[in-house]
């Protein structure tokens, strides 16, 4: 993971939740999960795709 936006405190609160760290390897496995670093599936909130930015 590259970047992720500030600009929204709950919701970045709830993407620190979800496990989503700076420099952590996520695989998109759906329209609204992740798996990060290999681990089970993580349903990510509503409006996550808006403030994080990923990096191949």
């Amino acid at each position: 993971m590259l970047r992720v936006s500030d600009r929204d405190p709950q919701l970045l609160r709830a993407v620190e939740d979800a496990g989503l760290h700076i420099g952590r390897a996520v695989e998109v496995v759906g329209a609204d999960a992740v798996r990060v670093d290999g681990a089970d599936r993580v349903r990510l909130p509503d409006g996550v795709a808006d403030v994080v930015w990923l990096t191949a």
